[in-house]
């Protein structure tokens, strides 16, 4: 579907901050948002980096896992033969204890020396549901298919995700002190947590977050669940489970928040690359 798909629309107004300069790297960490964002960004060869603890889609747990980067202590468990820290993505799981612990270390100093040099990191949250460990009482990225009677599902409070903005924003900046950080809600739809209980998710994100952003100017909001909700507006945008974003809608976002922070030059540039895999996509085969 073509991009000028787009003037059946009334296009949301978004206040530009050209803040990207050429070929500054970028880093994402959070929902499986932020994951597209940086995929697309790889795959057209621009430099990003992504957090290696997998997709995370509440605030608390992106706090941990920010919190965790310059320890060795982790809130380990074991499953079916396989370890992991219950701050992570089912993806870092390991039958040695002593091999998980040793690539979470090295994933850990990698992740650190991004952030220690990079420009820009963008956060994005999914949801504020998350699993409290009835057993040692602490929020877990994932659940790591252990029996769900072991885990309360909890919906964040808004002091709860300030205090998690809080946190995550004060070891960013203690790591690196020039780094410019981006927040956006995730647009996909919680469906599985059930259609009232993904409205309150969102909202209770959206007015925690924008209260934590009226006091912090100095941090970026770039309205990725606004497009969704109040610009695009109807079910042809999303996938066909109708809880996910469209390929399209994704391209349209991922135009909109270039055009949004990307400065002119950079800007150019992107396009550039985009044009540049166009062409190699239609070259024709030989034989």
């Amino acid at each position: 579907m073509h991009l000028n798909y787009q003037k059946q629309f009334t296009t949301l107004k978004i206040d530009k901050h050209p803040t990207i300069g050429l070929n500054q790297s970028i880093g994402f960490i959070g929902s499986c948002f932020a994951q597209n964002m940086g995929m697309k960004l790889d795959d057209l060869g621009y430099p990003q980096f992504q957090s290696p603890f997998g997709v995370i889609f509440n605030p608390v747990s992106i706090a941990n896992i920010l919190k965790s980067l310059k320890k060795e202590e982790e809130p380990w468990g074991s499953v079916d033969e396989e370890f992991f820290s219950f701050n992570h993505h089912h993806k870092l799981r390991h039958a040695s204890f002593e091999a998980l612990k040793a690539k979470v270390k090295s994933e850990k100093a990698l992740f650190l020396n991004q952030l220690k040099s990079a420009k820009h990191l963008f956060i994005s949250i999914g949801s504020a549901w998350c699993y409290k460990l009835i057993e040692r009482e602490i929020i877990v990225a994932n659940c790591h298919k252990l029996p769900q009677k072991e885990f309360d599902k909890i919906l964040l409070s808004d002091s709860e995700v300030l205090q998690a903005l809080k946190e995550m924003t004060n070891e960013l900046l203690q790591i690196n002190a020039d780094l410019q950080i981006y927040f956006t809600i995730s647009p996909v739809k919680h469906l599985r947590d059930g259609v009232v209980e993904n409205s309150q998710s969102k909202a209770r994100i959206t007015s925690a977050l924008q209260a934590f952003l009226k006091d912090n100017k100095q941090f970026l909001y770039f309205p990725a669940l606004e497009i969704v909700q109040e610009e695009l507006r109807d079910y042809r945008y999303y996938s066909n489970d109708l809880a996910h974003p469209s390929d399209w809608t994704k391209e349209y976002i991922f135009n909109r928040w270039v055009e949004t922070y990307f400065m002119e030059e950079n800007d150019r540039a992107l396009k550039e690359l985009i044009a540049k895999k166009k062409r190699l996509a239609h070259r024709p085969t030989k034989g």
